[in-house]
């Protein structure tokens, strides 16, 4: 189950929190080779961003947990077209939208633990 926590300057309507949350996940979902109903989502808009202590008034940083390692250009690509579609769906300028991965080895589902 990929997890998507994403933190945005920019204040959404509840309309575009769901198309945010339905492209990125489908992106995430697609590239990963999961299914779209394995994939949780957390979208914070709103939040006080700032870069070199300055507010950043419209920017994005994303982060992709998912169970297991991912290959670098699974990675990329992910990158790559989250950063086309917040673009185009938020005005978000590619110089502020910041992407971090992270391969879990252990991860509690269904009651359960997994391991790697």
């Amino acid at each position: 189950m990929p997890f998507i926590d994403m933190q945005l300057s920019k204040k959404l309507d509840y309309a575009e929190k769901q198309k945010l949350q339905a492209v990125a996940t489908e992106i995430v979902a697609e590239t990963m080779g999961k299914p779209a109903g394995a994939v949780m989502v957390s979208v914070h808009d709103g939040c006080d961003l700032y870069m070199g202590g300055e507010v950043l008034i419209s920017g994005l940083y994303m982060e992709i947990r998912a169970f297991g390692p991912s290959e670098s250009a699974v990675k990329e690509t992910m990158a790559r077209e989250l950063n086309k579609a917040i673009k185009s769906l938020l005005q978000i300028s590619e110089q502020h939208i910041y992407i971090t991965f992270e391969d879990k080895m252990q991860w509690g589902f269904k009651g359960g633990y997994l391991e790697k």
